[in-house]
C-alpha cells in the first residue's frame, strides 16, 4: 500500500473526517534556512531562531536517522573525497514524566559547509539541547497520531503548528503551553572516533568512565572534557599532518576534529574558566565552578567537625576525588563528593570511601576556609608544617600498628564520653573490629574498570596497549589494591590512611579512639618491685617466677624459651597461677602491678563486673579474656577471687556449675594468673591444687608502715620538689604513737597522705621559697577522721577486721610465730610463707 494510502488509513482509524491528508515531506538535514523576515506570517513561517548562547541558530526539523547531505539532483554533482566535518545543533523536546520525545529540530549554522565543495559531510559531535515540558494536546483539523510541538517563550521552534492548539479560542499567535524548563539543558554527543579515540589515550583515571561505546556523552558544564583539555590538545599537536607518530586507523580525523571540539569549548566553556582560574590566584572560588578543584584523582583534605559538640576534635582527613556531581533539590543544590582513602576492616587493607558536601553559596569563598581542600594548596599549614605533610607521616605510623603492639597513650579519647586514657594500651584493630562488627569499615572491592583501554586492535594501539600494561601510570592507584600488613608505605598511600586507631585501656578495660600522635613507646619500670614491703629473700622469689615471662624493653617481643609443662596431656599445664592472701591493704594487688613492671607485660584485671555471674557467660567470658591476653602477652589478674571459688554444695547447682566453668577456663589457660582474696577459707578445694604458689601475707608491722610513708613521701618530693613539701614537723607526727595506734594498712596510708596534700594545696600556706607545706596539722585531722570511723565499725560489729574474719572462718591473722618461721622479731613483716613442717601456735 502506498504511503499516502496509509497515512489516510490511519487518519481515518482514528476518527478523521475521511479526506485524504498527506503531510509535505520534511526538509532535508543540514540544508542552509535562511532566517525570518522581521515580520513573519505564522500560517507561512517555516523555520524560527533558537538562541544558543547569545547566538541565534536556525533550526528544521530532520529525520529521526538523517542521511548524509547530498547535492540536488539536478546540479550534476556527487560525493568525491573523505566527509567533511562539522557540529551539529540539535533541540530536542521531552515530554517530563515519560521522558520521550516530543519534537528536535536541527542545524549546522553556524559550520555550514562551503558550496564549491562537493563533499559529503559528517558531525564530529552534536551540540543538543534538551527541553522538558508538560503539555494537553487538542487536535485542530483531527490529526491526532501526530504529536504537538510545543513552543518555549523566546525560543521559537519552526513546524506545521497551524495544525494544533492548546487554546479555547481561534485567536492566531504562538500557542500558550506550560512548560517546565526554558533555559534547557546542554550536551554534547560525541560521535567521532577520533576523538573518542583520542580520549582513550590521554584519560587515565576516571571511576565509571566508559569509552568503548560508539558515541561518548558529556554534559555543560563539560567537567571531564575541560579537565583533559590539555592534553587532548597536545594529542592533537603529536598528530598533526606530517607528523611522524604512528597514527591509529580510527585516528586519520583526528586533528580535523579535536579542532572542532576544542573550538566549540573555547567559545563556550572555557571563558567562564579564565575567569574562576584567576579566582584561584587569589585563593578564592565560586560554587558554580567548585568542581574545577576537585578533579577525579586529586589528593584531596577533608575537614571534619562538629560544631553543635564541644568536645570535638576537628581533624583532617586525607583522600583521592572519586567522582563530584551537583545535587539539586526542590530547595537547595550542593556538591556531592565522593573521596577515596585507605582503611583496614580487621583482615585486609583496602580501599575505603567517605563523601562530602558542598553546600551552596552565594559569590566568592576563601579556599583555605574550605572544609575541603585540594592536598598541594599552598599556605595550608599547621604550627608551620603542611597539612598534607602531617598526615603522611601520622598515617605511615598508624599503619606500622596494625599488628599487636603494647603502646604507651597520653591523650584523650575521641569519641563520647571523651575519657582520659592514660597508662598502657593494647593497640589490635583486628580484636576490635571482632568484638565490634558494627564498626567495621566497608573496603571497595578491587577496581575491575579499564581506563585508557581501546577496542582498536590495529597494530599502533596493540603496541600502546603492550606499553601500557608494563608502564601502568600511578594515577590509576592500581597498587591500592594489593597492600600487604607490614610492607613500607609510599608517601602517597601513607597520605591516604588514617590516623586514628582503637585501642583497649587497660586500666578502664574499654575500646578508645586516640591519634597516633598520643601513642608513644611503652614505659616499664621494672624496678618498682623492689619498693615492696616484703623481705629481699621473698622478692628474690618472685623475681626467679616471674622471670620465664620477662619480654623485651618496649614489652613486644618475648624473651623467654619454650614453655616446659609437667603435665602428660598436651595443651593442659601451661599456666603458672599464682595465689596472693591476706587482710586488705597489706600488698597483694600491688605486687601482682610490680610484676606485670618487672616482666614488661601490661595487666588485664578482671573484676565481678568483666566476668558476670551466669555460669554460661562467666565460661565464655573467661575464655574470651584469657585469650586476649595469651594474643597480647598479658598477665591476669582476678581481684577478689573468692566471689567465683567458693565452695560447692549439693542443694546449689547455679553455684557449682559456676565453679565448675572456672575450673576448665583455668586448666587451657596459657599463662600467668594472679588470684587475691581475703576470705580464701570460703575457697573450693578444688581450687587450691591448681594453685602452683600461694603466697600469704602477715598484717604490717609498725617498721613496714613507715617504709610504706616514707616512699609515699619520696615520690612526693621527687615528682613536687618544687610546688610542695612535707614539713619536718609532719614527718615527725607521721612517725609518732598516734599514727601507729591507729594501725593503718597500706591502702589506708595511701589515702590518708593523699587526703593531707589535697588539705596543703587547698590552704596554700608557702614558705619563704613560694613551695606550699604539708603541715602536721594536715597529718592530724585526716588521722582523726580514720581513728572514729574505725571505732565506729569496731563498735558495730563488736571487734576489730581480723576478729570479724576469724569468727567467719574466712582468715585467720597473725598465726605464723615469726622468730621461728620468718626469722625475724617483727609481729607482722609482710608477705609470709607457710614452710612445712611449721608449728601452729596455740589459739
Amino acid at each position: 500500500m502506498p504511503a499516502r494510502d496509509r497515512r489516510t488509513r490511519t487518519r481515518r482509524r482514528h476518527g478523521g473526517r475521511g479526506r485524504s491528508y498527506s503531510p509535505p515531506p520534511p526538509p532535508r538535514p543540514y540544508r542552509t534556512i535562511p532566517p525570518p523576515p522581521p515580520r513573519y506570517d505564522r500560517r507561512r513561517s517555516r523555520s524560527r531562531s533558537v538562541d544558543y548562547g547569545q547566538r541565534p541558530v536556525y533550526l528544521v526539523r530532520c529525520q529521526e536517522n538523517p542521511t548524509p547531505f547530498t547535492p540536488d539532483e539536478d546540479s550534476g554533482e556527487r560525493p568525491d573525497g573523505p566527509p567533511q566535518a562539522l557540529v551539529r545543533y540539535r533541540a530536542v523536546y521531552k515530554h517530563e514524566r515519560t521522558g520521550g520525545i516530543v519534537y528536535q529540530a536541527t542545524s549546522t549554522k553556524p559550520l555550514d559547509p562551503p558550496k564549491e565543495e562537493s563533499r559529503q559531510v559528517a558531525s564530529a559531535f552534536d551540540v543538543v539541547t534538551e527541553y522538558f515540558t508538560v503539555y494537553s494536546p487538542r487536535p485542530v483539523d483531527g490529526w491526532q497520531d501526530r504529536p504537538r510541538y510545543p513552543s518555549v517563550p523566546g525560543t521559537p521552534v519552526a513546524g506545521e503548528d497551524r495544525n494544533f492548539s492548546s487554546r479555547d479560542d481561534d485567536k492566531e499567535g504562538p500557542p500558550k503551553l506550560q512548560v517546565a524548563s526554558l533555559k534547557g539543558v546542554r550536551r554534547l554527543e560525541i560521535h567521532s572516533s577520533a576523538i573518542i579515540h583520542a580520549l582513550q589515550q590521554v584519560v587515565t583515571y576516571w571511576p565509571g568512565l566508559n569509552l568503548l561505546s560508539p558515541i561518548f556523552f558529556s554534559t555543560e558544564p563539560h567537567i571531564f572534557l575541560v579537565h583533559h583539555l590539555e592534553k587532548l590538545r597536545k594529542f592533537r599537536n603529536d598528530h598533526a599532518p606530517g607528523h611522524t607518530l604512528d597514527l591509529c586507523e580510527k585516528a586519520t580525523d583526528v586533528y580535523e576534529h579535536l579542532g572542532l571540539l576544542d573550538d566549540y569549548l573555547e567559545a563556550e566553556v572555557m571563558p567562564g574558566i579564565a575567569i574562576e582560574r584567576a579566582r584561584h590566584e587569589r585563593s578564592f572560588a565560586t560554587f558554580e565552578y567548585m568542581w574545577l578543584l576537585f578533579k577525579p584523582g586529586t589528593e584531596t583534605l577533608v575537614k571534619f567537625k562538629d560544631d553543635k559538640n564541644r568536645n570535638f576534635v576537628p581533624f583532617w582527613r586525607g583522600g583521592i576525588v572519586h567522582s563530584i556531581d551537583l545535587m539539586t533539590t526542590a530547595n537547595d543544590r550542593y556538591w556531592q563528593v565522593k573521596i577515596e582513602n585507605l582503611t583496614f576492616d580487621g583482615t585486609a587493607v583496602g580501599k575505603g570511601e567517605l563523601t562530602q558536601y558542598i553546600d551552596a553559596f552565594e559569590g566568592e569563598s576563601a579556599i583555605l576556609d574550605m572544609d575541603m581542600i585540594p592536598a598541594d594548596w599552598p599556605g595550608h599549614s599547621e604550627n608551620g608544617k603542611p597539612v598534607a605533610d602531617v598526615l603522611r607521616e601520622k598515617g605511615r605510623q598508624a599503619f606500622r600498628l596494625l599488628l599487636p603492639r603494647c603502646m604507651t597513650s597520653v591523650g584523650k579519647s575521641l569519641e563520647f564520653p571523651y575519657n582520659d586514657v592514660d597508662g598502657l594500651v593494647m593497640v589490635d584493630m583486628r580484636t576490635f573490629y571482632t568484638d565490634q562488627p558494627d564498626e567495621r569499615p566497608y573496603v571497595i572491592p578491587k577496581n575491575q574498570i579499564k581506563i585508557g583501554v581501546t577496542d582498536c586492535n590495529c597494530p599502533v594501539c596493540e603496541k600502546r596497549k603492550a606499553a601500557a600494561a608494563v608502564e601502568k601510570p600511578h594515577v590509576e592507584f592500581s597498587e591500592l589494591d594489593n597492600l600487604e600488613i607490614g610492607m613500607e608505605l609510599t608517601d602517597q598511600m601513607s597520605f591516604l590512611y588514617s590516623s586514628r586507631l582503637y585501642v583497649f585501656h587497660f586500666g578502664s578495660r574499654t575500646w578508645e579512639l586516640l591519634d597516633v600522635e598520643d601513642l608513644k613507646k611503652a614505659q616499664f619500670k621494672s624496678e618498682v618491685l623492689d619498693t615492696l614491703v616484703m623481705r629481699p629473700e621473698r622478692i628474690n622469689m618472685l623475681k626467679a617466677l616471674s622471670k620465664k615471662y620477662m619480654r623485651s624493653e618496649d614489652g613486644n617481643e618475648d624473651q623467654r624459651s619454650a614453655f616446659w609443662s609437667a603435665d602428660f596431656i598436651e595443651n593442659k599445664g601451661k599456666s603458672q597461677i599464682v595465689l596472693l592472701h591476706g587482710k586488705p591493704g597489706v600488698g597483694k594487688t600491688y605486687t601482682a602491678e610490680c610484676i606485670a613492671e618487672y616482666t614488661r607485660r601490661p595487666l588485664i584485671t578482671l573484676t565481678c563486673a568483666d566476668i558476670g555471674t551466669d555460669p554460661e557467660e562467666v565460661e565464655l567470658n573467661l575464655e574470651y579474656h584469657f585469650t586476649s591476653a595469651r594474643d597480647w602477652g598479658a598477665l591476669v589478674l582476678i581481684d577478689e577471687a573468692d566471689i567465683y571459688m567458693e565452695k560447692r554444695s549439693s542443694n546449689d547447682l547455679v553455684r557449682n556449675s559456676l565453679v565448675a566453668g572456672i575450673l576448665r577456663a583455668l586448666e587451657v589457660y596459657e599463662g600467668m594468673l594472679f588470684l587475691t582474696t581475703n576470705r580464701v577459707g570460703a575457697f573450693d578445694d578444688a581450687f587450691t591444687s591448681r594453685i602452683h604458689v600461694k603466697l600469704y601475707y602477715n598484717p604490717l608491722s609498725d617498721s613496714d608502715r613507715q617504709r610504706i610513708w616514707s616512699s609515699f613521701i619520696s615520690k612526693l618530693t621527687r615528682e613536687r620538689r618544687k610546688d610542695i613539701r612535707v614539713t619536718i614537723g609532719a614527718k615527725e607526727y607521721i612517725s609518732g604513737p598516734v599514727i601507729k595506734a591507729l594501725d593503718l594498712n597500706g591502702r589506708e596510708i595511701r589515702n590518708a597522705f593523699q587526703t593531707a596534700v589535697a588539705l596543703a594545696e587547698y590552704e596554700a600556706v608557702r614558705d619563704e621559697e613560694g613551695t606550699i607545706m604539708v603541715e602536721e596539722h594536715h597529718v592530724q585531722q585526716v588521722a582523726e577522721m580514720s581513728r572514729e570511723f574505725r571505732l565506729y565499725l569496731n563498735e558495730l560489729h563488736k571487734g576489730d577486721e581480723e576478729k570479724r574474719a576469724a569468727r567467719a572462718f574466712e582468715r585467720l591473722d597473725r598465726w605464723l610465730d615469726g622468730n621461728e618461721v620468718n626469722g625475724s622479731t617483727d609481729r607482722g613483716g609482710g608477705a609470709k610463707d607457710v614452710r612445712v613442717g611449721a608449728e601452729r601456735p596455740k589459739r
